[in-house]
């Protein structure tokens, strides 16, 4: 049976994550056996695997292997009969893992392949134990295999949730941004509909940008479109919920896709529909703090903090600040051995900051990440980011809703309508 755990598994990927043509008639000849009599089941397998099948006499030609009226026979059609039960169990636990923490990880310069093995794999192992327990024969059972024939047995594709797209009242609602010290926002209806607040002066400039952003998305019947050019090392995103200030984020750091348009960050070209220039990810060094922690649950706080950090660095310091110094003034020296689940929305949101912080990023990407801090942590925090980009000249991107946070980074504060 164990023979059979790295194909269920494979299968129960497939599954739960893959989009392809034929995966309903996959996922109905995987559930197969459940559903069918064992008369039939057994019929099917003489056919195939018999001396005149096709998979039988392929593997007498061949290999001089013949599984029929033999323990390898009976092996076999146990195994058939269990993988429903072990992709079942596998699918479930796969399709439960959060997405985000996997997003998390790759803007912390995780690869595809170090995010399966240190984040997908260990979410899904009670899954994978469960479908192996399931998958051993029971010793109280006769040696002729049988598939259940209880309707309890009888396997049901629960309705699989449809992702909610945010939609907005306007349908042909645009986020506009401006870089000017301050754009006053209105908000003449609630339906925050397309006003173009960008002034044309900052465009009439020869230095290179910081910021050059131009994109465009659209999402069901909603079009965000974002335009920045600034010169600051520190911009803000400012206004009401819905005009699409995280999806700007998400777009940066390469977890969305622009339809069109690019974006360059100090000269570098992360993103260009004209010219196929679309960075992954993981190369981007965008360090992303989420407005929630999304902190690896299956890591304690100390693991959590290393996981972003490169390769061959021993420190882990950040741009002259050392780990200790961080740790120190985040506040998080007690909670190094705690898992997250333990751990307050501030203590969790404070760890979330240092692991960014920690990567190495060349771009802070910040989405309103001291809502849940109290005022002496929150003041901490802002003079951090201030004083990393001080010392460091690393480009930051701030949202919030709090115009005082904002303030006191006296960065471009863009408002958003």
């Amino acid at each position: 049976m164990m023979a059979m755990l790295p194909v269920a598994f494979a299968l129960a990927w497939l599954l739960a994550r893959a989009r392809f043509p034929g995966k309903l008639i996959l996922d109905t000849l995987v559930h197969l056996p459940l559903v069918v009599p064992p008369v039939v089941t057994g019929w099917l397998l003489l056919l195939l695997f018999g001396p005149q099948g096709p998979i039988g006499r392929w593997l007498l030609d061949w290999f001089g292997i013949t599984l029929l009226f033999r323990w390898t026979g009976a092996a076999l059609a146990a195994a058939i009969m269990a993988l429903p039960l072990m992709v079942r169990a596998m699918r479930l636990s796969i399709a439960a893992i959060d997405h985000r923490l996997e997003q998390a990880a790759q803007t912390l310069g995780a690869s595809a392949v170090r995010i399966f093995c240190t984040i997908s794999l260990p979410l899904a192992l009670p899954g994978i134990f469960a479908g192996a327990m399931l998958g051993l024969p029971d010793p109280s059972a006769s040696s002729v295999p049988r598939s259940p024939s209880c309707p309890t047995f009888r396997a049901r594709r629960a309705p699989s949730p449809s992702p909610s797209i945010p939609r907005c009242n306007c349908p042909t609602a645009t986020m506009s941004c401006c870089a000017s010290r301050y754009c006053p926002s209105r908000y003449p209806s609630p339906h925050y509909c397309c006003r173009n607040i960008w002034p044309g002066a900052p465009w009439q400039r020869d230095d290179p940008m910081i910021f050059d952003i131009d994109i465009h998305l659209r999402r069901g019947d909603r079009d965000i479109a974002c335009r920045i050019r600034s010169d600051s090392g520190i911009i803000a995103l400012f206004g009401p919920s819905g005009v699409g200030k995280t999806s700007t984020l998400n777009m940066i750091a390469g977890l969305l896709r622009p339809d069109h348009g690019h974006i360059a960050i100090g000269g570098q070209r992360l993103f260009d529909s004209h010219a196929g220039i679309d960075i992954a990810a993981a190369r981007r060094r965008c360090g992303y703090v989420f407005q929630e922690p999304r902190l690896f649950p299956h890591m304690r706080v100390r693991a959590n903090l290393r996981y972003g950090r490169p390769r061959g660095q021993a420190d882990g310091g950040v741009h002259g600040l050392s780990q200790e110094a961080l740790i120190e003034l985040l506040g998080i020296g007690s909670l190094l051995d705690r898992w997250p689940a333990s751990l307050s929305g501030g203590e969790a949101q404070r760890a979330a900051i240092g692991r960014a912080l920690l990567s190495t990023p060349r771009l802070l990407l910040l989405d309103e990440p001291i809502s849940s801090l109290d005022l002496a942590r929150r003041t901490e925090i802002l003079a951090l980011i201030a004083r990393l980009h001080a010392l460091t000249g690393i480009a930051v991107v701030y949202v919030s809703h709090d115009r005082a946070e904002l303030d006191y980074l006296a960065g471009d504060v863009i408002a958003l309508s």
